[in-house]
């Protein structure tokens, strides 16, 4: 088991990675709410793949910045050291009479080590790497396999993405599902692999 520290920052209004959320309008990133927080609440999820069969939450609450920036750091503890963990950390502002409002989400890959704490940064393109890889694992282009034996499975994703010059949606922040499905169909190949299966005229007369 290791230690990890994720840290992350959103100016106004981050990427909206989660649905279901109560959201202000928006008409671009970065613009921010004329609302007044009495608190910034941050928590983290972190998932360690197929290392480990729990979610592992925390969480922290800062101060409503003057600058419209928020910032924060989340710390994990007894996290299984893997390859290919993911992790998300969800901002949402609370008012005073403790109304709730998402502020965006921002989420990533990281390879978790022994010994040392492992710290993370989340971005937006992080959090874009994450929903891509997210679309792979879902439709099984992406297995165990890839968990276990790619380290730079997020580096992989984020060149193999980067190459295909697909734009984000300015306001989400995140992939389109048109642009998504186009970049899922594009890197799918890439995971393509064949299986082989050898056997003897002993174990076909068995098998009749």
């Amino acid at each position: 088991m290791s230690n990890v520290v994720v840290t992350g920052s959103i100016k106004g209004i981050g990427p909206t990675l989660l649905a279901n959320k109560r959201r202000v309008a928006r008409s671009l990133p970065g613009s921010t709410p004329s609302l007044s927080f009495a608190s910034v609440s941050v928590t983290g999820t972190l998932f360690p793949g197929d290392a480990g069969t729990t979610d592992i939450t925390n969480s922290t609450t800062i101060s409503p910045p003057t600058n419209g920036v928020y910032k924060a750091a989340v710390s994990f503890s007894n996290v299984p050291v893997h390859d290919n963990e993911w992790v998300i950390l969800q901002f949402t502002g609370v008012a005073s009479d403790g109304s709730k409002i998402a502020l965006g989400e921002l989420g990533g890959l990281l390879n978790v080590a022994s010994g040392n704490t492992t710290s993370a940064a989340l971005t937006v393109a992080t959090t874009q790497n994450l929903q891509v890889f997210a679309g792979l694992l879902a439709l099984g282009d992406i297995s165990t396999y890839d968990l276990d034996k790619s380290p730079g499975l997020s580096a992989t994703i984020a060149a193999d993405t980067a190459a295909l010059k697909i734009n984000a949606d300015p306001t989400t922040q995140i992939y389109s599902s048109g642009a998504l499905g186009e970049i899922l169909t594009a890197l799918a190949q890439k995971f393509q692999r064949s299986l082989t299966i050898s056997t003897s005229p002993a174990v076909v007369e068995l098998l009749r």
